[in-house]
């Protein structure tokens, strides 16, 4: 089976080098992971960050760097998918920090499930100050914290929310 992660980028030259670093760190086993990054009509200065950072972090999983020169996530996604061509695709956004062992829970989530469809991850935020009051009430909407419950059943959302989405 093949894995892909998909990594849409819009100017990420500051936020690329620790979504990188994070995907490099992951625990694969024997699996093996292919990284896509999908620059969309920005400046080259992510892409050249980011091809630096990953021979840095010697990873074991190629890189591959595609352009969508049509800007928006859905087209730079789709080519992403495209590249991928691939059993499961991973969608990790530039600024999103994998666990070290989410790709590998993915594979195992939907090998051993294949009814399963799509999923998605669970996040939390990070902020270089507090968090202002109103945060707790409202961090859903920022797809931060359990999304669903891990029953395996329908929810009455009718949409996979993207943080780490897993379309099979």
């Amino acid at each position: 089976m093949n894995l892909y992660t998909v990594i849409c980028c819009y100017n990420s030259s500051s936020r690329i080098k620790t979504t990188l670093e994070y995907l490099a760190k992951q625990n694969l086993k024997a699996l093996s992971c292919e990284v896509i990054l999908v620059y969309k009509n920005c400046s080259y200065e992510t892409v050249s960050v980011a091809q630096k950072k990953w021979q840095e972090f010697n990873s074991s999983s190629p890189l591959k760097i595609i352009e969508e020169k049509r800007p928006g996530l859905t087209h730079a996604s789709k080519a992403g998918v495209e590249a991928a061509k691939g059993d499961i695709v991973i969608f990790c956004d530039d600024d999103n920090w994998l666990v070290t062992n989410y790709v590998l829970n993915s594979f195992n989530l939907l090998n051993s499930y294949p009814i399963i469809e799509a999923a998605e991850g669970q996040s939390s935020a990070i902020s270089d100050s507090s968090f202002p009051g109103w945060w707790a009430s409202y961090k859903n909407g920022y797809t931060i914290g359990q999304q669903t419950s891990v029953s395996m059943k329908t929810t009455k959302r009718l949409a996979v929310l993207g943080i780490g989405m897993l379309p099979s």
